[in-house]
């Protein structure tokens, strides 16, 4: 026998009707406002929606924590036409979101955590930052037109960082004028090998200055001609009296489009720059920078301290042998004052 319809308060209703919704390809969308990457807010409903251009992708890479062991971390950098913003997914979500992204591909994002960027871990242009986790959802979008952008830096002259202090975060443009050669530096303890190039940039402050890069940077830089390079967020160091050091969260274009300066900056070193004289900030590495001689697996101290956080970018640990004199002795407790290398002696037994 035919069935007989449902009713609800007595008003028939198909059997179509009853049919339930086909299922949503994206629920995390289903509420989801788009807007620009400028609209971002911690006080905006997390139901949003952006689309952008992966401009930079990260390595995914373990890191270890005291409290929660190995991690899976993965960072990339997205932008759209109003700004960009640095995103990271942990654990399940890294390891997924790195395998759908490619740098240069536009995608869908939706859901995620907005928080205030930490400026020591970020150069990007943006006072908030992206954690992406297990609800985030990313869908490719290959039919956007987002153009890629020119780094966005508030380059130093180079002569200007002869005044910034140690360790502070800076970013630069300048003609590479020197490239070094890889130099393979291996751990005596470990065994494990660490690539650095260092790179001589020069502007029209008549100033130069080295920038050490590290890891897959390093191997990937240009070894011939004299490219325009902008750099953001490298650090500053006293290695060598003044040099720039290239972190994990370092930015590097070569030869960049759509930059202004940079297209000045190489008018002025084919224009004559390359005859000036220039002033180098940083005291020449002589035949170190190849990584060969009798000293080979030596590193200074800012060498050291670099190749560590190289390793530990990729959640391993590194040794290095290294030739230094004491400068001071750290104190004993909070506040108290450096104390001299030496102490009184009784001038009859030579104790204390």
């Amino acid at each position: 026998p035919a069935a007989s319809p449902a009713t609800t308060n007595n008003h028939p209703r198909t059997a179509a009707k009853l049919a339930p919704p086909a299922p949503t390809a994206n629920p995390a969308r289903r509420a989801a406002s788009r807007i620009p990457i400028e609209a971002l807010t911690p006080y905006r409903h997390p139901a949003w929606e952006l689309r952008v251009r992966v401009q930079s992708k990260g390595e995914l890479r373990t890191i270890h924590s005291a409290k929660a062991g190995e991690l899976l971390v993965f960072e990339m950098e997205l932008a759209d036409e109003t700004g960009e913003i640095k995103a990271t997914a942990w654990r399940e979500a890294a390891e997924r979101i790195s395998s759908l992204v490619q740098e240069g591909g536009t995608y869908i994002i939706s859901r995620g955590q907005l928080k205030m960027a930490s400026k020591k871990y970020s150069s990007v242009n943006n006072d908030y930052e992206l954690t992406l986790n297990n609800e985030t959802y990313v869908e490719q979008a290959a039919e956007l037109q987002i153009a890629a952008k020119a780094l966005s830096i508030k380059p130093m002259r180079i002569d200007a960082i002869a005044a910034v202090e140690t360790d502070k975060l800076v970013d630069a443009l300048g003609v590479a004028v020197a490239i070094a050669p890889v130099a393979r530096i291996t751990s005596q303890k470990t065994g494990r090998e660490l690539v650095k190039r260092v790179v001589t940039l020069a502007d029209d402050s008549a100033a130069s200055i080295e920038l050490t890069l590290w890891g897959k940077a390093a191997e990937a830089f240009p070894e011939e001609g004299h490219p325009v390079v902008a750099v953001r967020g490298a650090r500053v160091t006293d290695w060598n009296d003044k040099s720039l050091g290239a972190l994990q969260s370092t930015r590097i274009q070569v030869n960049p489009v759509g930059m202004e300066a940079a297209d000045a900056l190489n008018s002025w070193w084919e224009g004559g720059g390359s005859a000036a004289g220039l002033q180098s900030l940083s005291v020449s590495q002589g035949g170190r920078g190849g990584g060969g001689g009798k000293d080979d697996g030596l590193l200074s101290l800012e060498e050291a301290r670099e190749a560590a956080e190289a390793a530990a970018a990729n959640g391993k640990h590194t040794f290095a042998t290294v030739v230094a004199s004491i400068k001071r002795l750290n104190p004993n407790k909070m506040g108290a004052e450096d104390k001299p290398c030496w102490y009184s002696a009784c001038t009859k037994c030579g104790k204390k």
